[in-house]
């Protein structure tokens, strides 16, 4: 693995962690990742220095298990499409966050919502593209993501007075 890679890896792997906490524990190592049949979610994003795509995948039980509204109402389809796609945004939204304490700067394409697709990820052959599975008692959650950049880059943190950094869920107008 790369400098690059691992940068993203452990950015990566933090933004999971506080996404999926208590309720999904990590479980297989990125080349373990299979996805459960389930609805998929992915979100493309593009800089300077790298581009590439996101995807989240789970089981609708899985998906209204995270859901900010589980037990307190009967989730429709629509919802866990939703939220799904929402949790993706977020994900990546942190992933970005992390990147940008490097002096990367990525924009984000809308989440897409897939159905009725069969996935397998094949972490092992390209450098980039790295896979987390997460557990829990609702079923298996699977995390993908696939940076393509130049060979040649390296990712250093910025000094303290260069980041531009904000808290997730913080408001910013611009």
């Amino acid at each position: 693995m790369g400098q690059v890679t691992e940068v993203i890896d452990a950015i990566s792997h933090r933004a999971c962690e506080a996404m999926f906490p208590g309720s999904f524990t990590r479980h297989a190592t990125p080349d373990e990742a299979r996805p459960d049949p389930g609805l998929i979610a992915v979100i493309g994003f593009s800089g300077d220095t790298m581009r590439g795509a996101l995807g989240v995948t789970a089981p609708s039980r899985a998906i209204a298990a995270l859901h900010p509204l589980a037990g307190a109402r009967a989730l429709a389809e629509e919802d866990l499409e939703d939220w799904l796609a929402e949790l993706a945004n977020q994900l990546l939204g942190r992933i970005k966050g992390g990147l940008l304490a490097h002096g990367v700067t990525l924009w984000t394409a809308a989440p897409v919502l897939l159905r009725g697709i069969s996935l397998r990820i094949e972490s092992r052959s390209f450098e980039g593209l790295r896979a987390y599975s997460f557990v829990g008692a609702a079923g298996r959650l699977v995390v993908w993501i696939d940076f393509k950049f130049p060979a040649d880059l390296t990712l250093e943190p910025l000094p303290a007075e260069r980041r531009t950094h904000h808290n997730p869920g913080e408001l910013l107008l611009l």
